[in-house]
């Protein structure tokens, strides 16, 4: 039996273009807000305790998202997850 190895290339290629897309509004944030700290009205030590403060988050997300990870199976999980992630830097941006 030959699989249809074309469409298994397509999502392949569709996920990782929307997750390149997904991880570069987070990878914007350390480039971005210490050039820009006068524009946000932050100073450059909030600036450090922000972008510590996301991190930290995420280090305690972490065990409730492979608990949600679990319950509810990868595939929504990864869904939700590039949702969320190509939908909110949009939204930061806007004014």
């Amino acid at each position: 039996m030959a699989r249809d190895t074309r469409n298994g290339w397509q999502v392949i290629v569709s996920s990782s273009v929307i997750m390149s897309f997904a991880l570069l509004g987070d990878a914007l944030i350390y480039a971005i807000l210490p050039i820009y700290s006068e524009s946000f009205g932050i100073t450059m030590p909030m600036v450090g305790v922000l972008l510590s403060a996301n991190r930290l988050v995420r280090v305690f997300a972490y065990g409730l998202i492979s608990d949600l990870v679990s319950a509810h199976g990868k595939r929504i999980s990864e869904q939700h997850k590039t949702l969320h992630q190509g939908v909110l830097p949009l939204l930061l941006g806007q004014e």
